[in-house]
């Protein structure tokens, strides 16, 4: 399953998973918000793997700071073999102002994506 960008009210919901086939992985490609990503994680009993977006909503609130969501796996810089699947993931955007979180220059990126790269292409895995 592969979600990104917004909240769907087919999958946030009470009945949840009821009426979706079966899954071996759920894929969130960012600018999901941490207590959606938690959900998943306590609706399915498959991995649930992120990217975090350039919204930096992925995070959930707790006390009087933000956490990283619970029963997820962040991918963003990582290799991830989960559900028979190797997972490279990057999360984020190429920068378009000065102060944004999740936003990268071309040489940043350049030179993330190529470090993922090698990593991937090394079978190093991070889980």
């Amino acid at each position: 399953m592969l979600l990104a960008d917004q909240v769907h009210p087919f999958v946030y919901r009470d009945a949840f998973p009821q009426g979706v086939p079966a899954v071996d992985a759920v894929l969130a490609a960012g600018d999901l918000p941490g207590y959606y990503l938690e959900f998943l994680a306590t609706k399915l009993t498959v991995p649930v793997i992120y990217v975090h977006g350039n919204h930096a909503n992925e995070y959930v609130n707790e006390g009087e700071g933000r956490v990283a969501p619970r029963g997820v796996i962040s991918a963003h810089g990582r290799v991830v073999d989960e559900a028979g699947l190797r997972v490279a993931g990057w999360g984020g955007v190429p920068r378009y102002r000065q102060d944004g979180e999740g936003q990268y220059s071309a040489a940043q990126a350049r030179w993330g994506l190529g470090r993922l790269a090698w990593q991937a292409r090394r079978g190093w895995t991070c889980c």
